[in-house]
């Protein structure tokens, strides 16, 4: 569900990716365990922060952190946990929350040798910005899709790369 959630989201599908973490969402209440996938959670928690869902967004990923310092989640998460914060703090028009937390995901993203993972938690920022009205996060913005770009070019992810380069060119409009 969390691969579907993003590739609903990297085509423009909103309303598919609100289908998909809510199906999610209804499987984590019934199981009550976030060690299944925390990118799926997080992912969830990224789609309803985009969806205005915002609180229970920072719910869930507070649910999910919790989780996971109890020992029952995987290390994994950490970076998904701290991009969904970073997602929350724009829907939330918090810019300096929103840093803070991406920066913080991009760190453990580069510890755990997370490369692509890293590129495309920028593109999902940008792109949350950019669907915004956050006009004081614009340049931003375009700054981490000029840095996802680099990365997605150097690893041969044309679509990606094509993507941002039309995303760039609607920023300058």
């Amino acid at each position: 569900l969390g691969a579907l959630m993003r590739n609903a989201i990297d085509l423009g599908r909103f309303d598919d990716s609100t289908r998909w973490a809510d199906e999610a969402l209804s499987i984590y209440a019934a199981q009550g365990d976030f060690s299944i996938n925390p990118a799926a959670v997080n992912s969830s928690a990224i789609v309803l922060a985009m969806a205005g869902r915002v609180e229970e967004a920072r719910v869930l990923v507070e649910r999910a952190a919790k989780f996971r310092a109890a020992r029952k989640g995987a290390v994994f998460g950490i970076p998904y946990n701290a991009m969904a914060r970073a997602v929350i703090a724009v829907a939330a028009g918090n810019p300096d929350d929103a840093r803070a937390a991406h920066e913080e995901s991009q760190m453990h993203f580069a510890r755990m040798g997370m490369v692509v993972e890293a590129a495309s938690g920028q593109f999902l920022l940008a792109h949350v910005i950019l669907r915004s009205s956050a006009d004081a996060m614009r340049s931003w913005a375009r700054s981490l899709l000029q840095a996802a770009r680099e990365t997605f070019e150097r690893i041969g992810f044309s679509r990606y790369v094509q993507e941002i380069d039309r995303l760039l060119a609607e920023a300058q409009a």
